[in-house]
């Protein structure tokens, strides 16, 4: 109440609990339809022209969001500049993205998130790995 959160996008007053305004929250790229194995966007629901040769060993991969911006400069922001506030951020939108999918569906929910694992010479020079950070929520 005293100091109320804001925006990291635009610095405005943010409304929720994303540390984003309305406006911002509203302007995200997000994936509509993807390939259920590999999250590439496409027109129709179902699987990619590679997914149908050759269907990969994962039952689904999960995308949220376009990577443009302003997705980009948060990503960037938290893989480069140690912003782990924004891998809260990120997790927390794909979890309720996540939910809603999975709900609206009447899909019983994943058994597991699995984080891409980064290369222990890069987790040594980050310190952390972002993938894992974005998951926690």
């Amino acid at each position: 109440m005293v100091f109320p959160s804001q925006c990291v996008l635009c610095g405005d007053q943010a409304t929720n609990e994303y540390d984003l305004c309305r406006a911002c929250l509203t302007e995200l790229p997000y994936l509509s339809i993807t390939c259920q194995y590999c999250a590439l966007p496409l027109q129709i629901p179902g699987m990619c022209g590679r997914c149908l040769q050759d269907a990969p060993d994962s039952d689904r991969t999960y995308g949220i969001f376009h990577y443009a911006q302003p997705l980009d400069f948060l990503i960037q922001r938290l893989k480069f500049n140690k912003k782990l506030s924004y891998a809260r951020l990120l997790g927390s939108l794909m979890a309720e993205d996540l939910l809603k999918r999975y709900v609206t569906a009447a899909q019983p929910l994943p058994d597991v998130i699995i984080p891409v694992p980064l290369h222990t010479s890069r987790l040594r020079e980050r310190g952390y790995n972002q993938a894992l950070e974005m998951a926690r929520p």
